[in-house]
């Protein structure tokens, strides 16, 4: 994706309501080095956004998630969304969509729209 191309998803802060996301990479993953990038790329459009990146052979024991079976992993609102990486259009899209839900899915806060 081109410097500064968001693919028409909101730039800047994400809401306040985003959820966590959680890449785990590792030193032998021959992707993780795109994962890394792509996690730089989302935290120059989203600086104030809740981004983790987590090196699994550095982690404290205990820390691997259950779901997670290879890297790069992708976490989003406690959930494995991506094994291996999204394109970033396709990961924005679903952050986006998770920051106007809860983690079961239903809607943080309910929409007043017309009478």
């Amino acid at each position: 994706m081109p410097a500064g191309s968001d693919g028409g998803h909101r730039q800047g802060p994400a809401s306040a309501e985003a959820p966590l996301l959680r890449v785990y990479v590792s030193a032998v993953c021959s992707s993780c080095l795109r994962a890394r990038e792509l996690v730089a790329h989302l935290r120059r459009l989203r600086p104030a956004a809740a981004v983790e990146l987590i090196d699994v052979d550095r982690a404290a024991p205990g820390a691997r998630p259950a779901g997670l079976v290879g890297t790069p992993t992708y976490m989003l609102g406690g959930r494995v969304r991506w094994l291996g990486n999204p394109p970033a259009e396709e990961l924005l899209a679903a952050w986006d969509e998770e920051s106007d839900h809860g983690l079961e899915g239903q809607p943080i806060k309910a929409r007043k729209g017309p009478a």
